[in-house]
């Protein structure tokens, strides 16, 4: 699903927020992790959170994620 624009972005060097599913089989969530962890770059999944959901939490300038 996402395995082969993430493998692509990441090697350009792109860190990179990916909404879920992430992929439709344990290969390419291990193609994923191992262009991600080649690359160097920053990569998180998401999770879609809905809009009323998201105004309650602290402004993103107040988190960090790693």
């Amino acid at each position: 699903m996402h395995a082969e624009l993430v493998v692509a972005f990441a090697a350009q060097g792109y860190d990179i927020l990916c909404e879920k599913p992430l992929a439709t089989s344990v290969e390419h969530c291990l193609q994923i992790e191992e262009a991600v962890k080649k690359a160097g770059i920053i990569f998180g999944l998401g999770h879609g959170v809905p809009p009323p959901c998201s105004l309650a939490r602290a402004p993103l300038s107040q988190c960090c994620i790693y």
